[in-house]
């Protein structure tokens, strides 16, 4: 996985970290404030472990020496013993007691650790002193055991087996983490967290976002990219917005991607409803008009029409449905739109079963009709996997353009789309993400982007660049559309 793969995912996915990290960072700070601060305190005691020999040689016996330490750590550790630890100190609510032998010395280490200081202190420091006490009772048994006199069992008890190295002093501050870095661990485990579950949910998710992802899906170019809509309000985007830059630069490359012959008749759907289709029609056919073209958008979606609403016209009494019905004839029921260049042939009224009108050879001939009448026929669809109304109209048309809304359109969608036009032989042109976070930055078929537009200040605002318009390089002979304003290549 690339770096910017890795970081787009920890984006899409940024509220999953930060909750995640601010769930965390509360239960460890929760489980700190509500933890009572602990204090630990220890006293060191050394072993004589020198036995025989004279001082100027005295003879060490390690294994003895280690018998006797690891002896004395078990009795400090026994009932006995804490028996005797809560009789002396009058407490029963003794500290945690860890007793252990520093390796290659002859030192032992009593440590103790609870919420009372001075208790944790006592304790360390009582119970080197019994285990001294216990030592020198030790070394007068061991004597009088061997029928010494007494003289000599008390020159032994003035050369005890265990001496008070370093007593325990009262501890002044908690031990352990303080509070900020127990929330600085927090706020890293949190992080890790939300980075672990975000790549397991994108590992789960099947939502296409990349079109790196639609083309390895698809096989197909990605035609454009289209910025998410700020305002869902609107539809249609004029000269000065980025969304109309974008549907500019999407005009550019299939006017590109049609030669030598162009495409009069395009069918835009997609698999799945919401996904933005109309829009798209409407948009594309206002970047189209505007090159002095002419062009007509047909709506058969006559489930939920929307194209009449988006150009507000009078209504939709009157379309499509009519026509194939001959009841009106084309002329009758197209409608100019305000936008010069731009006509609409709403759906009209809904017929019982749509699909038995469209898939006909009416709408055949309807389309040859149409197609002496304008430049650019675009055909706005129902979405393809839930209403059968069009299926077999993607077979009668030039070219197919799909519809992908970016974290919207499931895999499993696109691929069930793709196979159903590719059984009905269209011819599909490529594929525009709708919705993305990047847009600006299109696609053609040979691998090769047609750059980004970029963004610069006018009069104090953010307007798109107005560069020149290299859509006009594609039509026939090399002539601009201002010489030729109702003529596309191929005518």
């Amino acid at each position: 996985m690339e770096l910017n793969q890795f970081l787009q995912i920890l984006w899409r996915r940024k509220w999953i970290i930060l909750l995640t990290t601010l769930a965390t960072l509360a239960i460890v700070i929760a489980g700190r404030s509500y933890t009572p601060d602990t204090y630990t305190t220890s006293s060191t005691v050394r072993f004589l472990t020198a036995r025989g020999g004279s001082p100027e040689n005295v003879r060490y016996e390690v294994p003895y020496a280690d018998r006797l330490m690891n002896t004395y750590r078990r009795i400090a550790n026994s009932e006995t013993m804490l028996q005797k630890l809560q009789d002396q100190l009058g407490r029963d609510d003794l500290p945690d007691i860890s007793v252990g032998v520093i390796p290659n010395t002859e030192l032992m280490r009593i440590t103790t650790t609870g919420p009372d200081p001075i208790l944790a202190r006592d304790t360390a420091n009582k119970l080197a002193d019994l285990l001294i006490a216990q030592s020198l009772e030790d070394t007068m048994s061991n004597y009088l055991g061997e029928g010494e006199e007494l003289p000599a069992a008390g020159l032994a008890l003035q050369r005890p087996t265990i001496t008070l190295l370093e007593r325990a002093e009262t501890p002044l501050t908690p031990s352990g983490l303080s509070l900020p870095m127990y929330a600085l661990l927090g706020l890293i485990g949190g992080v890790l967290a939300g980075s672990g579950l975000a790549f397991l949910l994108q590992n789960l998710d099947n939502r296409l976002y990349s079109q790196e992802k639609v083309q390895a899906l698809s096989s197909l170019p990605v035609l454009g990219e289209i910025s998410v809509f700020k305002d869902r309000k609107k539809k249609l985007f004029l000269d000065g917005e980025i969304q109309a830059e974008e549907f500019r630069r999407l005009r550019t490359v299939l006017l590109f991607n049609t030669r030598p012959a162009f495409k009069k008749t395009i069918l835009v759907t997609s698999g799945d409803a919401k996904e933005g289709k109309s829009v798209i029609v409407a948009n594309l056919a206002l970047s189209v008009a505007r090159m002095g073209l002419k062009v007509l958008v047909i709506d058969v979606d006559m489930r939920r029409p929307a194209q009449h609403q988006i150009f507000h016209l009078p209504g939709n009494d009157l379309g499509l449905s009519n026509v194939l019905t001959r009841q009106k004839t084309p002329e009758e029921v197209i409608q100019n739109s305000q936008f010069p260049g731009v006509d609409v042939l709403p759906s009209g009224p809904y017929l019982v079963n749509p699909a038995d009108l469209i898939d006909t050879s009416e709408m055949v001939a309807l389309l040859d009709q149409l197609k002496q009448q304008y430049d650019l026929i675009l055909i706005d669809t129902p979405a393809f996997l839930h209403v059968p109304d069009v299926v077999g109209l993607a077979s009668l048309v030039d070219g197919v353009v799909v519809i992908v809304r970016s974290s919207h359109t499931q895999e499993e969608t696109l691929q069930a789309l793709l196979q159903q036009l590719t059984h009905q032989k269209a011819f599909l042109m490529g594929v525009v993400m709708n919705g993305s976070n990047r847009g600006g930055r299109l696609h053609l078929r040979n691998g090769y982007y047609m750059g980004s537009f970029t963004i610069e200040p006018l009069n104090g605002k953010d307007q798109p660049s107005k560069s020149a318009d290299p859509a006009k390089t594609f039509l026939k002979d090399g002539q601009s559309t201002e010489e030729q304003p109702n003529k596309m290549a191929g005518d």
